[in-house]
Order: structure tokens, then C-alpha cells, then sequence
């Protein structure tokens, strides 16, 4: 069976289109089952642009100044690295979980690992106290 390059330039975006449809659904669901289980914020944030890195700051501990800072240039860099390890840390998981939320692919396996581990996620009220 011969290609056709017009079959090529249609299936190829279609194919984008729904790998990255299926990694938001996938990103979504990991950051509602956290929010859920940390109880902060509303969980139909997750599903909404903008809305949803305002829910992953809250999920850290940070404000909504954050949320803003993350998309200023050159300083969203250091905020996103600051904002990975204090997700991790929130989740009552050690900073190693908050470096694999760095890396590109491995940050899939971290975040599906910190929603859906069946290990208890604990309050921070928990991780001051021990």
C-alpha cells in the first residue's frame, strides 16, 4: 500500500492532536486525584487551562503569585524548578520525586506514581509534626 503525501499531511496532525489530548486527560486526572486527596482547591480546576498550574501552586503551598510569576520569561524557569520540589514535598514524597517531575517522559511516571501510588498522601500538618 503506497502513502499518499496529502494522507500523510492529514493523518500526521490528527495523530498530534490526540497524543497531546490524551496527555492532558492523563495530566488532569493525576491533578484532580492529588487535589482530591490533599482536599485543596476544586477539583474541575485541574481540567481548566490556567486554572490548573493555579491548583498545582495550591497544591504546593504557594499563592497566587505564583500562578503569574510561572508565566513571566526567564523567571518561570526558576519557579517551575521551586514549584516541582514543593509538589513532591506537599505529597509527602522526598525532593527525588520533585527532580523526576523535571525531566521530560520520567515526569509522567512521577506524576501517575504520586496520584495513584496507594500510598496515603499526608497532610503538611503531618510532615511538620515527623
Amino acid at each position: 500500500m503506497k502513502l499518499d503525501p496529502t494522507t500523510i499531511a492529514f493523518a500526521l496532525p490528527v495523530v498530534a492532536i490526540g497524543f497531546a489530548a490524551a496527555l492532558y486527560v492523563f495530566c488532569a486526572v493525576c491533578l484532580q486525584t492529588i487535589a482530591d486527596e490533599l482536599a485543596v482547591g476544586k477539583w474541575w480546576y485541574a481540567w481548566v487551562p490556567f486554572l490548573n498550574v493555579y491548583l498545582a501552586c495550591r497544591i504546593a503551598g504557594k499563592s497566587i503569585l505564583w500562578t503569574v510569576l510561572l508565566f513571566v520569561p526567564v523567571v518561570n524557569i526558576v519557579m517551575y524548578v521551586w514549584l516541582c520540589l514543593k509538589f513532591a514535598r506537599a505529597c509527602a514524597r522526598r525532593r527525588l520525586y520533585g527532580v523526576l517531575l523535571m525531566i521530560p517522559v520520567l515526569d509522567l511516571f512521577a506524576l501517575w506514581n504520586l496520584a495513584f501510588s496507594g500510598r496515603p498522601i499526608v497532610a503538611q500538618e503531618a510532615e511538620a509534626n515527623g
